[in-house]
């Protein structure tokens, strides 16, 4: 059998076992994840996204090369229809993630590097369509305002807090 049918036939079990497990375990599904060709890594991340949004310690590091490969091939989708909302969306949501995730393993300024594209391209999805993009670039600003505070820049992480709690309350009002 091919790596990605194995990967793909037990990843539940595999995963419960390295969330109650101390090891290398976490390594090692990242190395065979990054060994799988690209359609089998898509078909590992599409089963991994509701397990990835429910965070783990010990799956940081696996999760964020996970986060990197949504990244890469969003941005292909982006620079094919580069006018194309969804695909602009779907690129900015996953830099976020992936802004998260280095987040969580430390990696404070790559993660603001991405947070901010992310913000840029849902600032400008926002004023093409606000009604439609509120919420999204809402929660940019504060994923960026977060990254500010985590490499101490309080003052400026202040400034896009407010921001979004501003579009947050706008689009409250138009619902």
């Amino acid at each position: 059998r091919r790596s990605s049918d194995l990967l793909n036939h037990c990843y539940k079990d595999l995963i419960n076992v390295i969330k109650e497990t101390l090891g290398c375990l976490p390594m090692l599904a990242e190395r065979a994840f990054n060994l799988l060709s690209p359609a089998g890594k898509s078909q590992i991340t599409g089963l991994l996204k509701p397990i990835m949004l429910e965070g783990s310690i010990q799956l940081a590091e696996f999760f964020c090369s996970v986060r990197e490969f949504e990244v890469k091939k969003s941005h292909e989708k982006y620079e094919k229809k580069r006018g194309n909302l969804e695909n602009m969306s779907d690129y900015a949501r996953t830099m976020d993630h992936y802004s998260i995730s280095l987040t969580d393993i430390g990696k404070d300024k790559e993660a603001l590097q991405y947070a901010k594209q992310s913000l840029e391209i849902y600032k400008m999805l926002f004023l093409k369509n606000s009604n439609r993009f509120d919420s999204n670039y809402a929660l940019s600003l504060n994923n960026y305002a977060n990254c500010l505070r985590n490499i101490g820049k309080n003052n400026e992480e202040l400034q896009y807090t407010k921001q979004s709690l501003v579009i947050f309350e706008i689009g409250r009002a138009h619902v």
